[in-house]
């Protein structure tokens, strides 16, 4: 691998690192012995910085371009960002609303809901309470004109909206990748500054 620049980082398609490079897998090296490439990154990639230091570790990683574009967050040289799963949350989603419809006429059919004890009241129509002793699947069943109006608590619509709070399971968060080591020169020109 012909004028390479010490401390350049390549990709590579083979499992092993050519003469001269080292995989780019977090490798801690003694600063003896490794000065010219310790003069160019330091303890950047981690280590004590005296004695040690690190080779910049992208197993699992991709490279993004050190500074900020227009429009772009800003990113420093060694920063990790980025996670391979995420869950999402009610506060992660933007602002939405599910369509649901309450008539305020006489309940024509049985209305299996569960009520939790209200906090806030709203009515909607007439309903019966249904005794424990009574054969109807929910908890309000049709009413007649002489029904009596019941309260409804408004949180109800919670589940019926679909804003449960349910837990949930990570999924990836991963873009479509094909694997391949990176390496770094060990041994090659020393890079000049402009």
């Amino acid at each position: 691998m012909s004028d390479a620049y010490l401390g350049e980082i390549r990709m590579f398609a083979g499992n092993f690192a050519p003469k001269g490079w080292a995989l780019c897998n977090g490798t801690e090296l003694p600063v003896k012995g490794n000065d010219a490439l310790f003069s160019l990154i330091g303890s950047t990639y981690g280590g004590d910085g005296r004695n040690t230091f690190k080779l910049p570790d992208y197993r699992g990683r991709t490279p993004v371009g050190q500074g900020s574009g227009p429009g772009l967050s800003s990113w420093s040289l060694a920063e990790r960002a980025g996670v391979e799963q995420i869950t999402l949350t009610a506060e992660n989603t933007p602002p939405h609303i599910h369509g649901f419809q309450v008539s305020a006429n006489e309940a024509a059919s049985a209305v299996p809901v569960a009520i939790t004890p209200p906090i806030n009241s709203l009515s909607f129509g007439k309903f019966k309470r249904v005794s424990p002793t009574d054969s109807v699947t929910g908890l309000y069943s049709k009413g007649t004109n002489n029904s009596t109006m019941v309260s409804l608590n408004p949180s109800f619509l919670s589940p019926a909206l679909g804003v449960a709070n349910k837990s949930v399971a990570p999924h990836s968060n991963m873009m479509g990748s094909l694997v391949i080591n990176y390496i770094i020169c060990m041994t090659g020109l020393y890079p000049s500054k402009p």
